[in-house]
């Protein structure tokens, strides 16, 4: 724990990009390494972005559909009265299983 704690203190006495310390700017290879990163990092963040604003398109979408679901479930229940047994709508999902079937199951059926 105490090394962890001096391994903290030795990061954070580093210095920062923009401070007047001219050891690491003194060294050209240390220079153009850091250049380098930044603009890879740079051209990485605008599609991270994008996947993000992607998943989160994905999540709102099937919200909706959670919440219209529950819609017509409840407006079924509402009209069928309580004590009447409702058939649920069934909804066709697009999307595949990613196991595969073994043969023995696909021989068998």
């Amino acid at each position: 724990m105490v090394r962890a704690a001096q391994l903290v203190r030795a990061a954070n006495d580093l210095p920062r990009r923009g401070d007047d310390y001219e050891l690491c700017n003194s060294f050209s290879a240390f220079s153009a390494f850091m250049e380098q990163q930044e603009t890879r990092i740079r051209l990485l963040m605008p599609k991270m972005n994008s996947d993000v604003e992607e998943y989160l398109e994905r999540i709102v979408m099937v919200d909706d559909h959670i919440v219209e679901r529950a819609g017509i479930v409840m407006d079924e229940l509402d009209r069928a009265g309580r004590h009447d047994v409702t058939e649920i709508p069934k909804t066709i999902i697009g999307a595949e299983s990613t196991r595969k079937r073994s043969m023995w199951f696909l021989c068998m059926h």
